[in-house]
């Protein structure tokens, strides 16, 4: 193994002030060496959510990147999703929620802001208000289903590539698809309704009131979708090889169970049987200014991140990644903001109006082994700008001996950190 440039200094202290309250504590690795290697397999790298069973999102929730799901695969009204969702089952894409007489306005995060909003108005956040908007295919290896405009919409739910069903198929009234319609059983287009490509069907096809079918209907062969429950088995397997290859990385510096104060991590590798962060907390991740910088979590059990705690990075390159790997369930708490790619051997859970990012162009990616991923309203999977996780080849941290400081600041109820050695 080729040894990179060491971190210094060797320890470094970081108290800060909130609220009035001393905060802690700052752990500082020593050298690291790098072991290159490949962490997420090739297909598993395309996607930003991956479930083994199903998927869900919330209502006004955004996925920058693509979706598999092994079972039932639904978002949210008025979510929007920028690459393709893909599920062996049903799949069912939420209609829309009205806007009464509101202004709206967006801040730097792409969040709408709803001023002088009437009554019966709801929030929406991140795109135009309309319905469901997927920027690439929709694939179901059952029913698929796509919801309606309703109340006061500027417009209908979008498809922007083609829908491939080996149920029947249904869009609602003022939707869009902007390929084709292609269904395993019946399909039915709502009012006014859009399809630029064709409708095949091997069921009765149904065009709703000043519907429009530009590509004409025809008979279809019934299609072959087992592939996708054959890519379901391969995520799932490439899920499992990565969680494996960042257990073998070992436990490096041992973290405690609950982080209760803003707390500095150099890159490297940690661990703990279970690990927390309480609400309102801040974990920086510091890069000491080194491009190609890592932080690997590897966590026995659960992973909780509490309501509106943040990851936030500094002094990093674009080449830097974080991996969150716990062999139980992962949760992220409501406004809560988590950076990097989570891995997990049963469910994911992302809270209400929570962000998972990752830093670069690539996004931030949540994958379950065996079992399902939620993600409430307004919650946001990825970031702005990117479509698919970068397959890279990272540098594997090694820890040398960490020194760490116990800070005796019993007017505060500071706790400390053990020192640690190398086994």
């Amino acid at each position: 193994m080729k040894p990179i440039k060491k971190l210094l200094p060797t320890l470094m202290f970081t108290l800060k002030i909130k609220l009035a309250v001393p905060l802690a504590v700052a752990l500082a690795l020593g050298s690291v060496e790098a072991n290159a290697g490949i962490i997420l397999g090739t297909d598993l790298a395309k996607l930003t959510v991956f479930s083994k069973t199903y998927t869900s999102t919330g209502a006004n929730s955004i996925v920058h990147g693509s979706m598999l799901g092994g079972d039932v695969t639904s978002t949210g009204a008025n979510a929007m999703v920028h690459g393709d969702v893909t599920s062996v089952n049903a799949t069912n894409l939420g209609g829309g929620t009205s806007i009464v007489d509101a202004n709206i306005t967006y801040d730097t995060n792409g969040t709408a802001v709803v001023n002088n909003a009437g009554a019966g108005s709801a929030l929406q956040t991140g795109f135009p208000i309309g319905g469901v908007i997927v920027q690439g295919n929709v694939v179901s290896g059952g029913v698929l289903t796509v919801g309606g405009k309703t109340g006061g919409q500027v417009q209908g739910p979008r498809v922007e590539g083609s829908i491939t069903s080996s149920g029947a198929s249904t869009i609602g009234a003022f939707a869009e698809v902007g390929g084709d319609m292609l269904s395993g059983g019946a399909a039915t287009t709502g009012a006014n309704s859009v399809v630029e490509g064709k409708i095949e069907a091997t069921g009765a096809v149904s065009i709703g009131a000043s519907g429009v079918v530009n590509g004409g209907v025809s008979a279809l062969t019934p299609p072959d979708l087992s592939a996708v429950r054959g890519s379901v088995t391969t995520e799932a397997g490439q899920v499992a090889a990565a969680q494996t290859e960042l257990f073998g990385m070992g436990v490096g510096t041992g973290l405690a169970a609950t982080m209760t104060v803003d707390t500095v991590l150099f890159a490297g590798v940690y661990s703990a049987a279970s690990f927390s962060t309480t609400a309102g907390t801040t974990l920086t991740l510091d890069g000491g200014g080194l491009d190609n910088q890592s932080w690997v979590f590897n966590i026995t059990d659960i992973l909780a991140f509490g309501g509106t705690s943040h990851i936030i990075m500094e002094n990093v390159g674009a080449n830097a990644s974080v991996y969150w790997n716990s062999g139980g369930y992962i949760t992220t708490g409501a406004d809560s903001n988590v950076i990097g790619t989570l891995l997990a051997h049963t469910y994911i859970a992302v809270g209400a109006k929570a962000f998972v990012r990752d830093v670069g162009t690539s996004c931030g990616a949540v994958y379950s082994a065996t079992s399902y991923v939620s993600a409430g309203d307004s919650a946001q999977i990825g970031g702005t700008g990117c479509s698919i996780m970068s397959s890279r080849t990272i540098d594997q941290p090694v820890s040398e001996p960490a020194s760490v400081l116990l800070f005796g600041l019993g007017l505060f109820g500071l706790a400390g950190i053990a020192r640690r050695k190398k086994a």
